[in-house]
């Protein structure tokens, strides 16, 4: 097993926080109780890159020993299935069930639709009844591009490592070609041509350069590239860059801060601060529940307290942090062990002992 990479860790925990700060502002702004999202909090919005990046990263991080070895593909996806899936079904029902009992607590006129609710579950793209293409939990969207990556990657897994650039750059890069010059596409098509798919790729790049070299070197550039890396998420924020490409105004900032943090890996280690990294092994977590606690948050404040909206964004993250890591805790991580022993056992049984006996003998 590979090990626990902290400056990952604490980096997720920093994506999920620029994320349910955007969130807590985009719930005043879409009740009319500020004019807008403020421009340098709509760089927020670049936590979703850093996750495509550092998901890139890791899955080389964790797999890039099982290329053409037998079983690493059914294994591969077991894994990311286990780690992704169940948790993310049980927010999907949590949200399905407030749209079907009590749809009235949703602004926009949001109901429940059975076709959208079962994509959802799949993780298909589909459009729902107000014309976006969003999930029943809409921050799942973002899964839908992890489960195609994960599909790319494991179906490449039956190749060599020698071959495995080559072939990843081939596919995302000819997607997303084929949705510059095709205008009306479906949903589904909408994800595998996506630009966003560069993130992965990057992610996937720098994997590739850090298992051939130690992470601890060059510990001068990588302060130099999370500094880099940071003043240019400030930049796009505070000049709001609306004419360029998500992926080079967000995504290649994300792959240097990236960068930039693992090649501080080795000095930091398990010295970076607890808290820190408390909040990255929550962050999945922190991320499908964060929705469910400022909602919350708000009929609370507005029924209450009115106005003070300042004091209402520092409440709802500390508590949307707090609700996240209890998840984290009490359902996450025990439903993710015990889903990981079934696995190992089955991966491990071995038949029973009659069996054993007749095929001993027959050979």
């Amino acid at each position: 097993m590979r090990k626990k990479l902290y400056s990952i860790q604490v980096l997720r925990g920093i994506a999920a926080l620029f994320i349910v700060v955007l969130h807590a502002y985009v719930h005043l702004e879409a009740r009319k109780l500020i004019p807008e999202v403020p421009s340098f909090v709509n760089s927020g919005r670049a936590g979703v890159d850093i996750f495509f990046v550092i998901s890139g990263f890791i899955m080389v991080y964790i797999s890039g020993d099982k290329f053409g070895k037998k079983g690493a593909v059914p294994d591969f996806l077991t894994k990311r299935i286990i780690r992704v899936v169940p948790i993310y079904w049980v927010y999907t029902l949590l949200m399905a069930a407030f749209l079907f009992f009590a749809p009235h607590l949703f602004s926009q006129g949001k109901s429940f639709d059975f076709h959208l609710f079962l994509a959802s579950l799949l993780f298909i793209p589909w459009q729902d009844s107000l014309g976006y293409i969003k999930p029943v939990l809409q921050v799942g969207w973002t899964l839908n591009y992890e489960m195609y990556f994960y599909l790319v990657f494991a179906t490449l897994l039956l190749f060599s490592a020698r071959l495995f650039p080559i072939l990843m750059m081939s596919i995302l890069l000819s997607g997303f070609l084929v949705g510059q010059v095709v205008d009306s596409i479906h949903p589904i098509f909408s994800v595998m041509t996506s630009s966003l798919l560069m993130e992965f790729l990057m992610g996937c790049f720098i994997g590739i350069v850090f298992s051939r070299f130690h992470i601890d070197q060059h510990e001068s550039v990588g302060v130099m590239m999370l500094f880099v890396g940071s003043l240019l998420l400030v930049l796009t924020g505070l000049y709001d860059v609306v004419d360029v490409s998500r992926t080079i105004k967000w995504g290649v900032p994300s792959a240097i801060i990236l960068t930039g943090a693992i090649l501080l890996e080795n000095r930091a280690g398990s010295n970076f601060h607890h808290l820190l990294t408390k909040l990255g092994d929550s962050s999945y977590s922190l991320y499908l529940t964060h929705i469910f606690t400022i909602n919350a948050i708000g009929k609370i404040w507005h029924t209450f307290f009115g106005s003070m909206y300042d004091v209402f964004i520092v409440v709802a993250v500390v508590t949307s942090v707090i609700a996240g890591y209890i998840a984290h805790v009490v359902l996450e991580k025990p439903l993710i062990s015990y889903l990981n022993k079934l696995y190992s056992m089955k991966k491990n049984k071995k038949p029973d002992s009659y069996f054993s006996e007749k095929v001993h003998k027959e050979r």
